[in-house]
């Protein structure tokens, strides 16, 4: 009796053992190279060799990046990219955008964008449009982003409405024009964008492209603010201390600085 129970605190403890010297195998190879996301405990899944329908394909590939896990997740998108499906090459590209999975290349991002750009896929137009606007990967060309936020705005795509409207204000690469602004504002807002809201605000408050009306403004500046933006926190303060369309509320005011500070921090 007392034999077996020897033995068995002996099995315990060589098992103990053996787990101290995994954990500590495995954090030594994680620490001596932090980039390459060592996991002894994963395997690879490749099930992308058999699976041949891009959309499959993608599908996966997206549900891997979802889970921050960009390794499993790039066999499956390159393998849908090389059949041109269009959401797959958005996706390589937003990885190698913001590096995630390789080491950051704007270039093969623009590339991959311009890609799925070329197929017909309206995020790709519009984040091919921000690399042309900023001059990531390609030379800096405000009408070439243009063109690219045109497409993405013809499919209805918020985000374009909202940039190309902020481009007709300021005639970034086309002719300013704040009608033009007006109404790309009006369709980004209609979606919920607040950013559209806060700029719609705005240019009531200033009298551009539309009559100068402080009451539409404060109604503007509120809906943005309802939905976070410290921008139209802020203008709702301004408002409130200056008596703009409002009764002038300096308490109003200190609450609308205050949310937005509080707002900025959180960001």
């Amino acid at each position: 009796m007392n034999k077996n129970k020897n033995n068995f605190i002996i099995f315990l403890a060589v098992i103990y053992i053996v787990g101290i010297c995994i954990y500590y195998c495995y954090n030594a190879l994680n620490k001596s190279n932090p980039q390459s996301k060592i996991n002894i405990f994963t395997q690879q899944d490749e099930s992308y060799k058999t699976i041949e329908d891009p959309w499959t394909l993608n599908g996966i590939g997206y549900n891997y990046m979802c889970n921050k896990d960009y390794e499993k997740a790039k066999p499956f998108l390159f393998k849908a990219a090389e059949k041109n499906q269009v959401n797959a090459l958005n996706n390589l590209g937003w990885m190698y955008h913001y590096g995630y999975g390789f080491q950051q290349d704007y270039k093969k991002a623009c590339e991959y964008y311009e890609r799925s750009a070329n197929g017909g896929h309206y995020k790709a137009q519009c984040n091919l449009a921000h690399m042309y606007e900023q001059g990531l990967g390609v030379k800096k060309d405000y009408k070439k982003a243009a063109e690219w936020h045109e497409k993405a705005v013809a499919a209805g795509y918020s985000p374009s409405q909202l940039s190309l409207g902020y481009m007709y204000y300021h005639g970034n690469g086309v002719e300013k024009d704040y009608k033009k602004a007006l109404k790309l504002y009006i369709l980004a807002a209609r979606q919920g964008d607040e950013m559209a809201m806060n700029n719609i605000g705005w240019m009531y408050h200033e009298g551009h492209g539309v009559e100068k009306n402080y009451a539409e403004a404060l109604e503007f500046f509120k809906s943005a603010a309802e939905r976070g933006n410290p921008n139209a926190m802020r203008n709702l303060g301004n408002m409130y201390s200056k008596g703009e369309g409002v009764e002038k509320d300096l308490t109003q005011a200190q609450y609308w600085y205050d949310r937005a500070d509080k707002a900025d921090k959180n960001s």
